[in-house]
């Protein structure tokens, strides 16, 4: 065998055990995005309804986060 031949039995292999891979791994990985899909989501409808209250723009947003901070503190 040359070169050549030894390194195109090489990728081929490699090609082979990386799709071995992937296929193992899809199931974890279809969880993992409907995950992210879900806490954008969530995360996107809360900041849409922060800025959209009309008190946010009234108080001063040093205000709003001491305020959270110390409700965070509260209840932990």
């Amino acid at each position: 065998m040359t070169l050549e031949q030894t390194t195109c039995e090489d990728l081929k292999a490699f090609e082979r055990r990386l799709v071995e891979v992937i296929a193992y791994y899809q199931p974890q990985t279809k969880r993992w995005r409907v995950m992210f899909v879900v806490v954008a989501l969530c995360t996107a409808i809360g900041a849409w309804q922060w800025l959209t209250d009309p008190l946010t723009s009234q108080v001063c947003i040093d205000h709003i986060l001491k305020t959270n901070y110390m409700k965070l503190l509260i209840v932990s």
